[in-house]
């Protein structure tokens, strides 16, 4: 995870990403599923183009501009606190691939 207070050289790292890089934005504005529905959108996104993965955490205030992103993800309507974002988002990919896998870990 990298954290950057400094806009400026975030947006210069962002634009270093690879384009074969699977880039993930995670904001408030950004869209919401159920954990189903994730799951195949994080099958699609990984089967597509699967060299790396970044995860892009949106400041208090969210961006000034957005980075090219391939998805840009809401975890919750509630604003969590961007140390809790890691653990939350963890737990939601472990889950999309118990869901894919059909593994007994996921029960709705």
């Amino acid at each position: 995870m990298i954290e950057s207070k400094d806009e400026k050289k975030f947006y210069e790292h962002c634009q270093k990403l690879e384009k074969e890089t699977i880039t993930i934005i995670l904001d408030s504005r950004g869209r919401q599923f159920n954990s189903v529905y994730f799951s195949k959108t994080w099958e699609q996104l990984t089967t597509q183009k699967m060299k790396d993965i970044s995860f892009i955490v949106g400041g208090p205030y969210g961006f000034s501009h957005e980075p090219r992103s391939d998805l840009t993800l809401s975890l919750s309507s509630f604003t969590l606190n961007h140390e809790l974002v890691p653990l939350i988002l963890l737990e939601q990919v472990y889950r999309a691939y118990t869901i894919l896998k059909g593994l007994p870990y996921h029960h709705a």
